[in-house]
């Protein structure tokens, strides 16, 4: 029941991450859609420009309204001048009115007659002057006023006639736009994909018909760009997160993102990258260097001719592992990266493995949407050095010390709440690095498994082959505790007074799918196949049937030639020795004072040792058993190699003294030697010239691609991108994966010859294919972890009948008995695998290349260290899931 209820929740927990990933690509999508909101923005921004065009003709529409107004007003003052002079006229008439009666009283003052008549006369004529002045003031500016009121109306004419024909332009250019460039409605309002597609379409299109060809339409796009935005700031301009990520993910240093900033800005004309300071300032804000420690250790290095020579290397390990997980947990939890699940929980895998030089110590966070990605792995600890037990105490003791004392994990939610989850730690590695953590003496030990007190070796008769064994008998199962008592008397394979390194259970050490894949892909059936390609290629050559026999053979043909070439060195020297030999004697027993020299080294009356060749002379010498001399070989007529083995051996042996051998008799010996070892020699060197040919034309089909079937074979792997020879003739983890698909299998054995045999290796491949497909980061229920037991049945049945006379390596003796137990503790299988700290070594292998001019080992460690923190920053705010 509580296996159904954990199940419940890691589903809740995956349909929660599925939500999360949408939320995600959604976010993508309304940032990839920034440009095409930009587009419309610019569209807007047209229109904008149509309203003023707009707006300015509205108002000389109103100034024509204007001067119309004006037009009416200088009517109004013709009407008022006209009644001016209306007014003057009946001044006129009251003036003559007055004359009259001037006339009428001059009757009656006849005295002042010629007086008022002079007077009247003048005032006439002043009154007809100024008449007549007013009336020609008032003419000229009736004739005036006219004029302007002529002009006005023509002006007015004008502006109409200006106005209808604007008017119908207008309306010509809307039913143009509206034809070329329809409404495109907002981007806001388009909620599927297609509409806003539509729209971006649309905005494209009324682009493209104002730059007809591609040099206008380019320079049109970056003036819209650049012109979006009043101001300096370009629209495009990247944050100094976005820019950060764009280095990192380009791999750029300072220098290249300074280019890259210049050449944009030259050839664009606006900025797209953020400052450097403000990129700087991010940088170092994220940077975990005080939170490491670094030393720089002395290394000694054994070189060919067994001197040792002395380096610096630096030994990098964290402060306060606590720190930097809450760090990480927080920044998980407010971008929404992080998993939860019921249980409350938190997973931490501890991953360590051996690449280059360095032994690198990381730390996995489970909880996240794909946990077995570099990125996702926190640095803890970095040495040059083999991880072995003793090593991984000296240089990251303090390391397993804070990983052992860690139970639960507070920090601060997105919510501004402080959270506490219970912390469930795992251990990731391959086997050798296991065992050292855990006290085990490794796989060669007569208990070679981790998990379990199997007892089981790869020869003699503890060996279990493939078609004894029985995969449903359980071994005991090991404990923390039953290493701490193993450790007391070192039984099962435990070293004695050992001490686990990493407090976590057995079982909850992951199953290492990668090494265990890789294994059984090259143990069983890469050994086959190349061992049938072999065979095809040159039959008469290689007898064995698997490449493991073949290779045994090879190995047994150099040891015969070595043997070989060693007699024949031999019967040569003796055969020389011989010669020289004969050759001392005969000139002594022609004149044997001057021939003979001083000195003699031996007991014989003609010790022939200076006559013979520096290389050929030796100190051997053999005792006589009658007169006690000593004797060489040489000077006593021994020359075969195996003649002098049983001289040295015989207890009675007698010299050529005390049998009474003559000059003529020695003579007689040193000649039939030389002839007799000149025979072997030739026997010997047809023999070895045979053995080598054999061992050079099995060689050619080992270790070179000479026969037809190879090399189709090699073409073949490389179009599934598994060239053998890359990484040394070894298939990697991802290889290996390429290869057991099951269209790819058949066109493998394709190639083979049809056997019976062949047949049951391919099935067995097969079925090793379909259990390797369920190794991913997937939660399995129950009734899933059943089938997966159903095909391991399976693919171990065909084992058996594929490679019957094969042991049982502990890397299927791993899938075989401990897979399914640790898939219904966990209900994954490669949720957490090693896959990551083997991709890890790829990462530190770049960085070492892309700081290697940095002289000083500490600065150098430091950015590496900060570079590592930037990619767990990336990963853990939802920027970068896979590098």
């Amino acid at each position: 029941m509580c296996g159904k209820k954990r199940l419940a929740k890691k589903q809740l927990s995956n349909f929660k991450g599925t939500i999360t990933s949408e939320k995600w690509k959604k976010e993508c999508e309304e940032k990839k859609g920034c440009l095409f909101r930009l587009v419309y923005l610019f569209v807007k921004r047209l229109s904008q420009a149509y309203n003023l065009l707009k707006t300015k003709f509205d108002e000389l529409q109103e100034q024509i309204d204007t001067e119309k107004q004006a037009h009416v007003d200088l009517e109004r003052k013709l009407v008022l001048s006209e009644s001016r002079c209306r007014q003057l006229e009946t001044s006129f008439g009251e003036s003559e009115k007055m004359r009259c009666a001037l006339a009428a009283d001059s009757e009656k003052s006849l005295n002042d007659y010629h007086d008022v008549q002079t007077q009247l006369e003048l005032s006439n004529s002043e009154l007809d002057e100024r008449k007549k002045l007013a009336l020609v003031d008032a003419i000229r500016q009736t004739k005036a006023q006219t004029k302007a009121g002529i002009q006005h109306r023509e002006e007015t004419r004008n502006l109409t006639a200006n106005n209808k024909r604007i008017k119908k332009e207008l309306e010509k250019t809307e039913d143009a736009s509206a034809k070329m460039f329809p409404y495109p409605g907002k981007y806001d309002d388009a909620r599927c994909y297609n509409t806003r597609q539509s729209v971006t379409n649309r905005c494209i299109d009324f682009l493209r018909a104002a730059g007809t060809n591609t040099t206008d339409y380019n320079a049109l796009l970056k003036n819209v760009v650049r012109r979006s935005y009043p101001g300096n700031e370009s629209p495009l301009l990247m944050s100094p997160k976005e820019t950060l990520i764009f280095k990192a993910k380009l791999h750029l240093s300072e220098d290249s993102l300074k280019m890259s900033r210049s050449l944009i800005h030259e050839f664009l004309g606006f900025r797209v990258l953020a400052s450097k300071d403000s990129v700087n300032n991010l940088k170092h804000s994220l940077s975990t260097v005080d939170n490491y420690k670094i030393d720089v250790v002395v290394k000694e290095k054994v070189t060919v001719g067994k001197a040792t020579t002395k380096h610096y290397s630096t030994r990098i390990s964290i402060i306060d592992l606590m720190k930097e997980l809450v760090k990480r947990t927080e920044l998980l939890d407010h971008h929404n990266q992080l998993i939860e699940n019921e249980e409350n929980e938190v997973t931490l895998c501890l991953q360590a493995d051996k690449g280059s030089l360095e032994t690198k110590i990381c730390v996995a966070i489970e909880n996240v949407q794909n946990p077995s990605i570099p990125h996702n792995l926190l640095l803890v600890a970095m040495y040059e050095g083999s991880d072995s037990e003793d090593e991984l105490r000296e240089n990251a003791l303090s390391v397993f010390q804070m990983w052992n004392d860690i139970t639960e994990i507070n920090y601060t939610s997105k919510n501004g709440k402080q959270k506490t989850k219970k912390v469930v730690l795992k251990f990731i590695g391959d086997l050798k690095i296991i065992s050292a953590v855990l006290g085990h003496r490794g796989q060669s030990c007569s208990n070679p498994c981790y998990l379990c007190e199997l007892v089981s070796t790869n020869s003699g008769p503890r060996a279990q082959y493939l078609k004894d064994v029985d995969f449903r008998v359980q071994a005991v199962q090991r404990s923390l505790a039953t290493y701490e008592r193993d450790a007391l008397t070192g039984s099962n394979g435990v070293r004695k007074d050992s001490e686990s390194l990493c407090k976590v259970e057995p079982c909850d050490f992951a199953i290492c799918t990668v090494h265990a894949s890789m294994g059984l892909c090259e143990r069983y059936f890469e050994n086959h196949i190349n061992g049938e390609i072999n065979i095809m290629d040159n039959i008469d050559v290689a007898t064995g049937t698997t490449l493991r026999k073949q290779r045994k053979e090879q190995t047994e043909l150099v040891k015969k030639e070595k043997v070989q070439k060693t007699r024949l060195d031999r019967i040569l020297a003796a055969r020389e020795e011989a010669f020289c030999t004969f050759n001392a004697l005969k000139l002594i027993s022609l004149n044997k004072s001057n021939h003979l020299k001083d000195g003699r080294l031996c007991s014989s009356m003609i010790c022939t040792f200076y006559h013979l060749p520096v290389e050929s002379r030796t100190d051997a010498v053999v005792k006589c058993a009658q007169c006690s001399g000593f004797f060489h070989f040489s000077c006593c007529s021994i020359f075969h190699p195996d003649e002098k083995i049983r001289a040295a051996r015989m207890k009675k042996w007698k010299c050529k003294t005390c049998i009474k051998f003559d000059m003529q008799m020695h003579l007689s010996a040193a000649m039939t030697a030389t002839n007799t070892l000149t025979d072997e020699a030739d026997k010997e060197s047809s023999e070895l010239t045979e053995t080598t040919q054999q061992r050079s034309a099995l060689d050619a089909i080992l270790l070179t691609s000479i026969g037809k079937t190879r090399k189709q074979y090699e073409i073949l792997l490389s179009s599934f991108g598994c060239d053998t020879r890359t990484w040394y003739k070894a298939f990697t983890g991802n290889q290996v994966r390429k290869i057991l698909r099951e269209v790819r299998i058949d066109a493998i054995f394709a190639l083979l010859r049809y056997t019976p045999e062949n047949a049951r290796v391919m099935k067995a491949m097969k079925s090793m294919a379909k259990l390797m497909s369920c190794s991913n980061n997937k939660i399995y229920s129950d009734q899933e972890i059943d089938s997966i037991e159903a095909l391991l049945n399976d693919f171990l049945e065909e084992m058996k009948h594929a490679f019957p006379e094969e042991i049982v390596t502990p890397k299927l003796h791993l899938l075989a008995c401990h897979l399914i137990p640790y898939m219904r503790e966990h209900h994954t299988w490669g949720r957490s695998s090693e896959q990551a700290i083997e991709h890890f070594h790829a990462v530190i292998n770049n960085l070492k290349t892309r700081y290697a001019p940095v002289r000083n080992l500490v600065d150098r460690a430091s950015l590496m260290i900060e570079d590592l923190a930037i990619r767990n920053w990336m990963h853990d705010t939802g920027a970068q899931t896979e590098l």
